[in-house]
């Protein structure tokens, strides 16, 4: 069971989903486009404990997100609760929670920390030993891969694997972060790629923008941003729209299912996360690879 809490201001005792999205960009960081969000229910005939304080006037409210559960330890100090919706079904009580780090915040290092024991993998299947990754762990299995390469323009590659305590995207990606934070560059590192012994450098070079997703539970189900949107998404507002979740409501015809259900809704017994990676890389890295 995954739980958590916000500070002392509420806690989470059901969390059924959440997702971690950012974008980091070399030489400036995450900027504002650092999201967390948690989705968490209670039975329909038990309240929350408190309800939801987002602040006013511009002011969010800001303290401790953590976590836990599954292997997981997950904290962000100082992060904001920026919007929530609270609601409920016939069958539960629900609360989908948007914490957003601001600009500026993550120039300080080390507020955020996401270590993961986790010893989920894949079993070797029809694709053999062709699609296995390493970024500084061991060898394994990828979830699913896409890569678009183009004549002109910018090169796009996107991992996705289960998070576990050998292979982390979003670690990568948070230390880079807390390098650039103290006023040093990011450290050069290597996705190594096991067909035909191929790797994907990355450096503050080559590198155009790096997007990470962790994902668990119902939030697993966001859809990735299309490719051929973050290799033209210069614009703040793209990349925020490639980063920040829609969280869409309930249809009708989901209400009246819950409605009609005898029982109570069912809950997310997966404990694995899943992880997505995606590389942007300037024109002529990454280009013309021999991946069959």
């Amino acid at each position: 069971m995954i739980t958590g809490s916000f500070g002392s201001k509420f806690n989470l005792k059901t969390v059924v989903g959440y997702r971690i999205s950012a974008a980091l960009t070399p030489g400036e960081g995450f900027q504002n486009y650092f999201y967390v969000y948690v989705w968490d229910t209670q039975n329909a005939n038990d309240r929350f404990d408190k309800a939801v304080n987002v602040g006013t006037d511009g002011a969010p409210t800001r303290d401790t997100l953590r976590i836990l559960g599954d292997g997981r330890n997950y904290s962000f100090e100082n992060i904001d609760l920026l919007t929530a919706q609270v609601g409920a079904t016939r069958r539960t009580r629900y609360r989908l929670l948007e914490f957003r780090y601001t600009m500026g915040m993550l120039k300080t290092p080390n507020l955020v920390k996401v270590p993961n024991s986790s010893k989920s993998g894949l079993k070797d299947g029809g694709l053999g030993g062709d699609y296995k990754y390493a970024l500084g762990g061991a060898s394994e299995n990828l979830l699913g891969f896409r890569y678009r390469p183009a004549a002109t323009g910018a090169n796009a590659v996107r991992f996705s694997a289960l998070r576990n305590d050998q292979n982390s995207f979003l670690e990568q990606m948070i230390k880079a972060n807390d390098q650039m934070s103290q006023g040093n560059e990011m450290s050069d590192f290597t996705v190594t790629f096991t067909q035909e012994g191929q790797s994907f450098p990355v450096t503050k070079e080559n590198l155009i923008r790096m997007y990470v997703d962790e994902s668990f539970g119902y939030l697993v189900g966001e859809e990735q941003p299309a490719l051929s949107s973050v290799v033209t998404g210069d614009s703040s507002d793209a990349i925020a729209q490639a980063v920040r979740s829609k969280l869409p409501d309930y249809t009708g015809r989901r209400l009246l299912e819950f409605e009609d259900k005898t029982d109570a809704e069912s809950r997310e017994s997966d404990s694995r996360a899943v992880e997505t990676a995606t590389f942007v890389f300037r024109t002529g890295n990454a280009q013309n690879m021999n991946i069959t």
